[in-house]
């Protein structure tokens, strides 16, 4: 495993905005609408999913409705509804313009961890303690398969660029790589070793010669790399490093592909380039600020903005 923290604090910047207690508990999730930049939702243990506007930061909306907190966030394509997951087992869709829950969603027989969108429009994915995944037709809003992924806990969907795949990560170290028009799964990265980390967040960047490069945020404060290959079905681990003290739960990369941003369970918030060299990636902000864990550090669509939120109940916005 690769650990290089000489630059670890370098670029430090401080935020320039500070929303203070924006929720009565801990801020689970954050997201950025696709397609009005200036807004931003989060779902906090409070049970509330809030709407806000960055330029004025101030809340626009407040969407009650879960039994229990929201754990996770995913705006529909066109960034008229969004959708949330709670540990109550159910996925709320909502539409923004007038607040209101459009439909409730209760397949899962136990806690939602994780609820995502595919960008071509298409498809909504959940996963959460019963080991499943299931795929709904985001516009008919029905199930369309109930995938017994896991013996544990899938903490985590992923859909890869134009939605060829949809990976799933476990809390017992497994990556799995599906086919999105079948459905079916292509391969399966099994840990090899006694005690494995649980898989906190995955992305992926697709590269030119049609594989796909997977981020993976993990419980031993490690970041993996691996590569899926869909022509020979198979993920390989290509490199392990340590880019914090404690634990990732946050794992976001940018439009455009060349950076990436890390959030800690020791408060701590990162900006790196996805370009690597011999001394490791790339410290290109730390931001400071948060004192409790950040569970989301996410870049806007067009600008160079990120926003985190964190357990200690504010969202910071930062200027990279």
């Amino acid at each position: 495993m690769n650990i290089f923290h000489e630059n670890w604090l370098d670029n430090s910047i401080q935020p320039f905005q500070i929303l203070s207690k924006a929720h009565s508990n801990s801020i689970e999730t954050l997201q950025f609408n696709p397609l009005s930049a200036n807004e931003i939702a989060t779902g906090s243990h409070d049970r509330l999913v809030k709407i806000w506007d960055i330029v004025k930061f101030k809340e626009t909306q407040q969407l009650k409705g879960h039994q229990q907190g929201v754990w996770s966030l995913s705006y529909s394509l066109d960034g008229k509804q969004i959708i949330s997951g709670s540990p109550d087992k159910s996925l709320i869709v909502w539409d923004l313009k007038s607040g209101k829950a459009i439909s409730s969603l209760k397949e899962h027989k136990n806690k939602i961890y994780w609820v995502t969108c595919s960008d071509n429009g298409s498809y909504l994915a959940s996963g959460g303690q019963d080991g499943h995944i299931i795929i709904w037709d985001m516009r008919k809003l029905k199930l369309i398969k109930d995938i017994e992924s896991s013996v544990d806990i899938v903490q985590n969907v992923h859909f890869s660029q134009k939605s060829q795949y949809f990976f799933s990560g476990d809390s017992v170290g497994n990556i799995k790589a599906y086919d999105s028009v079948s459905l079916n799964q292509i391969s399966n990265n099994i840990p090899k070793r006694e005690n494995p980390n649980k898989i906190h967040v995955l992305q992926s960047i697709t590269q030119d010669n049609g594989t796909v490069k997977l981020f993976s945020a993990q419980s031993d404060k490690s970041l993996s790399i691996l590569t899926f290959d869909p022509k020979q079905k198979q993920i390989k681990k290509e490199l392990e490093t340590v880019l914090h003290f404690d634990e990732l739960h946050s794992l976001s990369i940018d439009k455009t592909k060349t950076m990436f941003s890390t959030g800690c369970r020791d408060g701590t918030a990162r900006v790196w380039s996805t370009r690597r060299n011999e001394r490791g990636y790339q410290v290109i902000a730390n931001l400071l600020g948060h004192n409790q864990r950040v569970t989301s550090a996410e870049f806007h669509p067009t600008s160079k903005l990120i926003a985190t939120c964190s357990w200690d109940q504010n969202i910071h916005l930062y200027k990279i």
